[in-house]
């Protein structure tokens, strides 16, 4: 597949039973006491095999897993062989997004509620940079400024399958000033270290999705 691409369901979109999973999935999800977790994990696992199939990379979601690997990214396996896509996952409030790109590619996706962060929030995860950039935002618009900025910076993090395991300062986001329109806009991060980083956030429905990969992609197009 040339560049990236995206596609997010809802938990009414989940279908019934588990004839879809793989006998390696069901154990896993045998393994899952709380009915939140056990949601968002079928959720994420029903998306991440749709975008597959819909993209051509298999011919069923049955012939699809989706397993954990050792960091704890996702992986995707096409009858038993590693899927010849980059994947990333995320979910958030009864919604999940799967990201894929060309193999070999560092991939992460991050879908995030809109929501207010306390000063207390900004300060412990936020560079001096970053937190300026909310605090000049427009009235009405910092919730979603802080959103970006957070889920861009977990993009980031799950690309380079550590996730919170890096400290969010070691990673500062630049984004592109925009609102809940839904358009693709760029952003730009740096770290951890000097490592520079391209990606794309959008806003619309009370989300802000953001996905990066490197290398670096055009805008995401969605899938199907």
């Amino acid at each position: 597949m040339n560049g990236v691409a995206w596609l997010s369901a809802r938990q009414e979109e989940l279908p019934r039973g588990e004839a879809w999973l793989t006998a390696a999935e069901r154990e896993v999800l045998a393994r899952f006491r709380v009915p939140k977790r056990r949601a968002d994990w079928l959720l994420g696992r029903w998306v991440a095999k749709r975008a597959l199939v819909l993209s051509g990379v298999a011919v069923s979601e049955e012939d699809v897993a989706i397993l954990a690997s050792p960091s704890g990214a996702p992986e995707a396996f096409v009858l038993g062989h590693p899927a010849v896509a980059a994947l990333s996952l995320t979910h958030s409030h009864g919604v999940a997004v799967a990201a894929l790109g060309p193999a070999g590619t560092r991939i992460g996706v991050d879908l995030e509620a809109i929501e207010e962060r306390a000063p207390g929030f900004l300060g412990d995860w936020f560079t001096p940079v970053e937190q300026a950039f909310v605090a000049a935002a427009k009235e009405g618009e910092r919730a979603v400024a802080a959103t970006l900025v957070w889920s861009a910076k977990e993009c980031v993090m799950k690309a380079l399958r550590e996730g919170l395991r890096i400290p969010p300062k070691a990673v500062e986001v630049a984004p592109e000033r925009g609102s809940a329109d839904g358009q693709w806009r760029p952003f730009r991060a740096r770290g951890p270290g000097r490592e520079a980083w391209s990606g794309w956030w959008r806003a619309e429905g009370g989300f802000v999705l953001g996905l990066v990969a490197s290398p670096a992609a055009g805008t995401p197009e969605p899938i199907g």
